[in-house]
């Protein structure tokens, strides 16, 4: 049943002071206000039966190696639930986009987080997301691969094992936390998702606080919902950025000119989203790159005349955040994407050519998109090394591979030997010796001699 007009314009009115006077006290008024209605109430909820809202940490939703990484820090200090305030909405009948939302996010993480079926996904988290979906995966015994981790048997999450360990952790698995659970029909209140997650972020900013890449991901929301990227001044939606006093604040100037100028058309939005699901399935901490890298990273070529290399400016930030030696690529490096000298900017350009030649390749190919889902996630890992040697050697640094074409060989070889099959012929010249960057596509650095 559709809200009362009169109750929808007062939760309206309150989601909009509390962008005004502060988040965190806002809503506290508005969940006030929420209960007053009766669209409020407490309930015990097990974990398989809740998923995550599209709006949490500003679209990101969740990330698999923060989720795990969570389960091992929670043991070390203990589990207890009245440190959560788990707070979420029941899920609206036919609700494909969160059906959707939840799906990719089991998808992307290569196995870590298990799918919850349609039928069972009956509310969606705004808070302690990270929190429910560890607790969820112990339920479904996950993969869960850290030495010497005392949860696991044979690298799975076992109740019985955390039961051992930490007593109350496998209470809350068994049973749920327990929740506040906000009416479906009041998050038609247009901006009341994204208050919520928002607030309850900077409340548990000491828990699982939040990372440059979620703030990203707010920065480009921002300027989608404001118009055209050239159509955005910082100062209209900064305060709006900043409100909850991110822990990268000093960066987020130079992160929104990088995507005013190279990340906000449709194409390179895209190109984010493959970024961040490839961040999801690494099994590295969310990293922070810093105001200076940004900076490097958003900077005009000096010759306006030249290619603005936006697609390898992409690839150098996928490098940033998922490559397991991010500081081979350093901000003086980064800073080459707009030098003027022609003999490096042609190198430059070559290597992006090539990016955009092989993922047409990737993309366009039918047998690859018919493999199962482990090898098709192999072989999309074996071309994420392939940019990345691509970045490698375009910034001159030591690797094995003498030319672009011998890094396309690479490729090649890495997904004839997953899928038995060879995506084209055109490398065969530039053979190399099987070594561990040529038989992997793994970027390796040359050892000095």
């Amino acid at each position: 049943m559709p809200l009362v007009e009169s109750v929808k314009k007062e939760l309206t009115d309150a989601v909009q002071d509390a962008q005004k006077s502060g988040i965190v006290q806002g809503m506290q008024k508005v969940l006030a206000l929420l209960s007053k209605h009766g669209l409020l109430q407490s309930q015990v909820i097990e974990p398989s039966l809740v998923g995550v809202h599209p709006s949490n940490r500003d679209g990101l939703g969740i990330v698999p190696h923060s989720v795990h990484q969570l389960l091992e820090d929670i043991a070390s200090v203990g589990f207890d639930s009245r440190q959560c305030d788990p707070m979420c909405t029941d899920v609206a009948p036919g609700d494909r986009e969160i059906e959707r939302f939840n799906l990719q996010l089991a998808e992307s993480s290569q196995g870590t987080i298990p799918v919850i079926e349609a039928n069972k996904l009956k509310y969606v988290s705004l808070s302690c997301s990270h929190t429910n979906t560890a607790l969820r995966c112990i339920i479904m015994g996950a993969p869960h691969q850290y030495e010497g981790s005392q949860l696991t048997i044979n690298g799975k999450l076992q109740l019985e094992q955390v039961r051992l360990k930490d007593p109350a952790m496998a209470q809350s698995a068994e049973t749920g936390l327990t929740w506040r659970v906000i009416n479906h029909e009041a998050m038609s209140v247009e901006g009341l998702a994204d208050l919520l997650q928002a607030a309850a972020n900077t409340s548990a900013q000491l828990s699982r606080g939040e990372s440059e890449f979620q703030i990203l991901r707010r920065v480009i929301n921002m300027i989608n919902a404001k118009g055209s990227a050239g159509q955005v001044q910082f100062a209209a939606v900064k305060s709006t950025i900043m409100r909850t006093k991110p822990q990268c604040s000093d960066a987020i100037p130079d992160m929104f000119t990088f995507l005013v100028r190279h990340g906000a058309a449709k194409h390179l939005q895209e190109k984010l989203l493959m970024t961040e699901q490839r961040m999801k399935a690494c099994k590295v901490e969310c990293r922070s790159l810093g105001k200076d890298f940004f900076h490097a990273l958003g900077m005009d070529p000096k010759d306006t005349r030249q290619d603005p290399l936006v697609i390898l400016r992409h690839a150098v930030l996928a490098f940033g955040y998922c490559n397991p030696n991010p500081k081979q690529i350093s901000v003086q490096d980064v800073r080459k994407l707009a030098i003027k000298d022609p003999a490096i900017h042609e190198k430059l350009k070559k290597g992006q050519e090539f990016l955009k030649k092989m993922r047409a390749m990737y993309g366009s190919n039918p047998e690859i998109k018919d493999l199962q889902k482990e090898h098709a996630d192999a072989v999309l890992e074996a071309l994420h090394c392939f940019e990345d040697n691509v970045v490698l050697f375009v910034m001159d640094k030591k690797i094995a591979f003498p030319s672009l074409q011998h890094i396309g060989w690479s490729f090649v070889n890495a997904v004839e030997k997953i899928t038995g099959f060879k995506i084209t012929n055109e490398f065969d010249g530039y053979l190399m010796k099987e070594t561990a960057s040529s038989s992997n596509s793994k970027p390796t650095e040359k050892s000095s001699t």
